[in-house]
C-alpha cells in the first residue's frame, strides 16, 4: 500500500519549493516542474500525495549557476557529489542541512527533498541524439544497481579501503563522475532541437524531448503556491507517460 505523505512533511516540501522559486526568480534562473511533479501540477494543481520529493529540471547552464550560487538558504542546502562525500547521484538535491541524530523533527523532515536535474542539449540529429541518450542510460542503470548494493552493504567495524562498502563507494564515485562529464560535454550542442533529462533516475528520463517545449514557462497553482511548468507541458506529459490523463496522482 502506498503511504500518503503527512501534512507536516508536505508543508516542509512546499517551503523548499517556495525558497527555490524565490531564489530562481531573484537570480534569473530558469526551472520547470517535471516528471511526476508536473503531472501533479497539471492534474490536481499540487503535490502527488504519496511522493516525498518534487522534481525540477533546469537547462544545463542554469543548473550550473544554481548549484554554485544557492549555498544555504533558511535551513536548506544543495547536495551534489562534489560537496557531499556519500552522495552518489549525477544531479543535485535540495535538503535540510546540519541534522543531528537527537533532532527528531529535523530528522523526520530530512525525508523530503527537491530533485534538481540538468536538462542537457543533445545532437540535432534525432538518431544520434537517441544514441547519446542510450549510452548515458546504460551507465545510469549501472549506477542505480551499484547504489542499491552500497545501501544494503553493512558497515563493518573493520571497514577499510578493501571493504565491500569502500569498493562500492569508489565504483559509484567513478560512475557519477563519468555520467556528469559526458552530460556536460553536450553543451557544444547549445542550439539543438533536442534535449533530455538523462541524468535523472525517473521513468522517461532517457526520452528525447523537443527543446521548444522548454523555451518558456507558464505559472500554475501548486497547492498554495504558484510554480513554473514548461510551455509545452501537454506534449511533454504525453511523451513521458502516454496516457497521463488517466494516471493516478
Amino acid at each position: 500500500m502506498t503511504q500518503v505523505l503527512s501534512e507536516k512533511l508536505q508543508e516542509t516540501l512546499l517551503d523548499m519549493l517556495k525558497t527555490v522559486d524565490w531564489f530562481c526568480e531573484e537570480n534569473g534562473i530558469r526551472y520547470f516542474l517535471s516528471f511526476e511533479s508536473l503531472l501533479g501540477a497539471v492534474r490536481n494543481n499540487g503535490l502527488v500525495s504519496w511522493q516525498n520529493y518534487i522534481n525540477i529540471v533546469m537547462p544545463r547552464n542554469d543548473y550550473e549557476r544554481f548549484v554554485t550560487s544557492f549555498k544555504t538558504l533558511k535551513e536548506y542546502r544543495v547536495f551534489t557529489y562534489q560537496n557531499e562525500e556519500n552522495y552518489y547521484y549525477p544531479y543535485a538535491q535540495v535538503k535540510i542541512d546540519n541534522i543531528l541524530e537527537d533532532d527528531i523533527v529535523r530528522l523526520e523532515n530530512s525525508f523530503v527533498h527537491l530533485n534538481i536535474v540538468p536538462l542537457d542539449n543533445l545532437s540535432g540529429n534525432l538518431q544520434i541524439a537517441q544514441k547519446m541518450a542510450d549510452q548515458i542510460d546504460k551507465k545510469r542503470k549501472s549506477l542505480n544497481r551499484n547504489r542499491k548494493l552500497w545501501q544494503l552493504s553493512p558497515i563493518s567495524k573493520k571497514s577499510g579501503p578493501d571493504s565491500t562498502k569502500s569498493f562500492l563507494s569508489k565504483r559509484l564515485r567513478k560512475l557519477v563522475e563519468q555520467i556528469d562529464k559526458e552530460c556536460r560535454a553536450f553543451r557544444s550542442n547549445e542550439y539543438s532541437d533536442y534535449v533530455a533529462a538523462i541524468c535523472a533516475d525517473r521513468p522517461g528520463s532517457k526520452e528525447i524531448l523537443d527543446a521548444a517545449w522548454f523555451q518558456d514557462y507558464i505559472t500554475v497553482p501548486f497547492e498554495y503556491l504558484e510554480a513554473r511548468i514548461p510551455v509545452g507541458y501537454e506534449e511533454l506529459l504525453k511523451k513521458l507517460y502516454v496516457n497521463f490523463e488517466n494516471m493516478p496522482v
